[in-house]
């Protein structure tokens, strides 16, 4: 199944997360951000591949935070796409399905997708395809349910679905989250919050 079938457009709903003024929304998203650094450089890797990279907010931060990786993104949303390249000329894009790039197996020490797989219609066949392309682990978030819905709500974000944003087709609690990536054959490395966040490796 290809890449490109399971995941559901997100950019324009992460854009605005990631821009939102809302002093909850960037409190939660300073928190979500300081866990993706503390297993980023722990892991330490010099290539890096981010799908679902969107406008290319968190390896901006990254870079911020003094990484010298070499990153490579992937978005299919043609909108993040183009501010992508305006604002990461340097720093290469592919915007097809991933299992349909030209890349390597094994050819990066590190993949991460963050706030992706609550998108995607098939996530067991979407972890399967990033994990392809790594020799390391994989560096994944997803909204921590029902948390995350709950506060949606408190803000008045998506009322009459209770929170629920629609291009979620995929929730998961924390314990949820970790069975789902074991299942798949993954170990769990390290996990930190505020949402659930794990480097997993394949067994």
């Amino acid at each position: 199944m290809s890449l490109n079938n399971t995941v559901h457009p997100a950019g324009i709903t992460k854009r605005k997360l990631y821009q939102s003024g809302n002093p909850v929304v960037q409190k939660l998203l300073n928190g979500l951000l300081s866990g993706i650094h503390e297993l980023f450089f722990e892991i330490a890797p010099a290539r890096v591949l981010d799908v679902g990279c969107g406008i290319g907010h968190v390896m901006s931060t990254l870079k911020e935070a003094g990484t010298k990786a070499e990153f490579t993104g992937v978005e299919l949303d043609e909108g993040d796409a183009v501010i992508y390249r305006e604002r990461h000329p340097d720093i290469p894009l592919y915007t097809i399905p991933l299992e349909q790039s030209d890349f390597e197996p094994e050819s990066f020490d590190l993949v991460m997708a963050t706030e992706v797989l609550e998108h995607t219609e098939d996530p067991s066949e979407a972890l399967r395809v990033m994990a392809r392309f790594t020799k390391g682990p994989l560096l994944l978030t997803v909204p921590w349910e029902p948390f995350f819905c709950l506060g949606n709500f408190l803000r008045g974000q998506n009322i009459a679905r209770l929170g629920d944003d629609p291009e979620h087709l995929n929730h998961w609690t924390r314990r949820g989250f970790e069975r789902f990536l074991r299942n798949e054959g993954f170990l769990i490395k390290k996990k930190t919050g505020p949402f659930p966040m794990a480097a997993g490796a394949r067994i």
